[in-house]
């Protein structure tokens, strides 16, 4: 299979050109999804639980390496981005986890290069917005790919849209900022 021209950023996908039917729906023929489980499905997947619009992609990982989506290359070196997704997790149920690991891969068919970039856990059933940098990434340039993986116990069930890739901004957002307010000061 020939790889995409790399895309120009920002670069956004929601998989609502997905088409097929029941659990067999293709995406974006630039993006690359695979899955090394025995117990264990990936796919686009059209049901109420989109962040917006009809599809959403699913992912289950009950045994094996777990699953894999790569993104399509992008015209910027990859230390140099910012992926922002929004992710669920299927159920509450402790059977179900939320583990998701970010990274880079040299080639979309062969996950034996991931370096991982990222851990993200998942831990609500509603849609939360996701933030990975790469700006301490200091491999070759790749794809980006989210890996959910095995995890030791149970199923790790994943929801996935609305991706975002784009160049690093000029200042990081601000995370982790608290304030003390009192009648008389503030810090």
């Amino acid at each position: 299979r020939t790889l995409c021209s790399p895309m120009p950023i920002p670069y956004s996908y929601g998989f609502e050109n997905a088409s097929g039917s029941g659990n067999n729906h293709t995406i974006n023929p630039c993006w690359h999804y695979a899955t090394d489980v025995t117990n264990g499905s990936t796919h686009a997947y059209p049901y109420d639980y989109s962040h917006s619009g009809w599809y959403s992609f699913y992912t289950n990982t009950g045994s094996g390496n777990g699953n894999y989506l790569v993104a399509p290359a992008v015209a910027h070196p990859a230390n140099q981005l910012v992926m922002s997704f929004w992710a669920r997790r299927y159920s509450s149920s402790s059977d179900y986890g939320g583990d998701l690991e970010i990274g880079i891969v040299d080639n979309p068919y062969n996950f034996a290069s991931f370096r991982k970039i990222a851990d993200i856990d998942v831990e609500r059933t509603s849609w939360d917005e996701y933030f990975v940098y790469t700006d301490n990434y200091s491999g070759p340039d790749g794809f980006l790919c989210i890996h959910a993986p095995k995890r030791t116990t149970h199923y790790n069930d994943v929801i996935l849209d609305d991706i975002t890739i784009d160049a690093l901004p000029d200042c990081s957002e601000p995370v982790n900022i608290a304030a003390n307010v009192t009648d008389t000061s503030a810090v």
